[in-house]
């Protein structure tokens, strides 16, 4: 990740946002893992790419207070000089998403 990479995440919940700078970003995952008492997985579907992009086609799963998720997500890498610089992420039910991080 470049140093001033951007991650940006659709929807209301409370990681919803734009997280700064590759220790943000690290944080951010690791707030998934840690909030899904670790079940949250990453199941790659497909990989489209072409020198600065590449849009990975995934499956996110997990459990959390009695709800399970499990959603298709379109994540968007922007890629300068060997380096991601921006991430975008695209629900396919972005309030799906949003309700199982619901408190």
């Amino acid at each position: 990740m470049s140093e001033d990479v951007v991650w940006h995440e659709p929807g209301r919940s409370n990681l919803a946002g734009h997280y700064k700078g590759p220790e943000a970003v690290l944080g951010f995952l690791a707030t998934l893992k840690s909030e899904s008492a670790g079940t949250f997985k990453i199941e790659v579907l497909d990989v489209l790419s072409k020198p600065e992009r590449v849009v990975v086609l995934q499956r996110d799963s997990a459990t959390r207070k009695g709800r399970e998720l499990n959603v298709i997500v379109a994540v968007e890498f922007e890629i300068h000089h060997e380096k991601i610089t921006e991430v975008t992420v695209y629900q396919a039910d972005t309030y799906l998403f949003d309700e199982f991080w619901a408190d």
